[in-house]
């Protein structure tokens, strides 16, 4: 903004300075050619008196009162040329060459010489010229201060806009604080006041949304550990507690059939166990993803996912052959799908389950869609809802879910894909 007003300034001054040159030009003219007829007014009408024959005192009375005029005695012989190159020499620039000194004979070898003089009308001219100099130079310099403190006034809004920008990048996530913004006369700043009004709000009810967010999580974190104690506690637990009484037996008996019957018990305990932990850590984590493509562990994930509704119709279309592998987005993606086909196993009742997810010209379409009991729009979103948003975010994807109580649900998840793939998550 400094260098715009500035700009201004130049512009301005560049203007006054142009328009005096011409004004001072065309002022010279003026004051020349005043000049010129004033004097040769006077002149002329010395004359007339001299025709009147007036005598040479009351000429010298009157004419001496006149400031446009010079009245002088000469005594002495009288050099004519001597006389015209003088008067020439002071008045070249701002009298006609015509206006020649008027010679009275008083007397012998004594003259009265009355020639004119500019220094009076070039004084009262000059005079008039210095004043609009003035005069111009006071209007510029205030209209340059009038402009100056306009600019400023019209930027104090604008500076505590940035006061306020700076207060909220400066600041710790929540701690926000904002800056009273008075309201602007000019639509345009007016504007980017109600565009920061905006943005200001957004950004709070995103820190709300991310306070609850946490709070979901932490909540979840522990729902994660007390189902991992409950596990290894009932399942397991109970599974190793049994496999150590067999085995006990297996090493206080010598009947064969005894001993039979107790390891045949341990290999069913241990095959238990061995299936509780694979349970468990495909929980924590879909270690399929580490061996096999996406489409692959999509597929097992809808085939198990199937058995759990074994007497509902199910139409799957899946087509992924020229997707482009990323560890970090497949994964994002795998917990979406999980996630949806979780909630329609367990709330939804569907009869009818349709799942497509299509790979096309960079873009990867999943819609999974139930004609089960649906839920209300109104219903405030669970951790797993706001899970599979965040995650739909976190690979730059928009996911839309679309239900209504008696007509079933329908997720859809949209996702571009740039290049080879997305960075390490880790690393945004």
């Amino acid at each position: 903004m400094k260098l715009k007003h500035n700009n201004i300034a130049l512009v301005i001054i560049v203007c006054f300075v142009v328009t005096f040159v011409i004004f001072s030009g065309a002022t010279y003219f003026l004051i020349q050619k005043n000049i010129i007829e004033e004097t040769t007014a006077v002149m002329n009408q010395a004359k007339v008196m001299q025709q009147r024959d007036l005598s040479i005192d009351d000429m010298m009375q009157v004419l001496s009162e006149s400031p446009h005029l010079s009245v002088e005695t000469f005594f002495g012989r009288l050099d004519y040329n001597s006389i015209n190159q003088n008067t020439l020499s002071d008045d070249e620039l701002l009298t006609a060459e015509d206006i020649q000194p008027i010679l009275m004979p008083i007397s012998e070898n004594s003259y009265l010489i009355v020639s004119a003089d500019n220094r009076a009308e070039l004084a009262q001219n000059m005079s008039f010229f210095y004043l609009v100099l003035g005069l111009f130079v006071f209007s510029l310099g205030f209209l340059l201060w009038a402009i100056q403190n306009g600019i400023k006034n019209q930027l104090k809004p604008l500076n505590t806009l940035a006061q306020g920008l700076q207060l909220i990048s400066s600041s710790p996530q929540s701690e926000f604080g904002q800056v009273t913004l008075p309201p602007s006369d000019r639509q345009e700043i007016q504007a980017v006041f109600d565009e920061y009004q905006q943005l200001y709000n957004a950004l709070m009810n995103k820190e709300v949304a991310l306070t609850v967010a946490n709070q979901r999580i932490a909540m979840l974190q522990e729902e994660e550990r007390s189902y991992l104690a409950q596990e290894l506690h009932d399942n397991v637990g109970q599974l190793l507690t049994s496999a150590k009484a067999y085995a006990h037996i297996l090493t206080s008996t010598k009947d064969m059939t005894v001993v039979r019957e107790s390891a045949i018990k341990v290999k069913a305990y241990c095959q238990e166990i061995s299936d509780a932990i694979r349970k468990l850590t495909n929980h924590l984590h879909p270690l399929s993803l580490d061996k096999v493509s996406l489409e692959q562990s999509l597929r097992k994930l809808i085939s198990e996912q199937h058995q759990c509704l074994s007497d509902t119709h199910w139409k799957v279309d899946i087509q992924m052959s020229e997707y482009p592998q990323s560890h970090e987005r497949d994964v994002h993606v795998y917990r979406i799908v999980q996630e949806a086909l979780n909630n329609l196993v367990k709330y939804a009742g569907p009869n009818n389950v349709v799942v497509s997810i299509v790979f096309f010209q960079d873009v990867l379409n999943v819609v999974i869609r139930d004609d089960g009991v649906g839920f209300s729009q109104n219903t405030a979103e669970g951790l797993g809802l706001t899970s599979m948003q965040n995650r739909a975010k976190c690979i730059g994807g928009h996911l839309s879910i679309e239900s209504s109580l008696g007509n079933g649900t329908e997720v859809s998840l949209e996702v571009t894909i740039a290049g080879q793939g997305i960075k390490d998550i880790s690393q945004r």
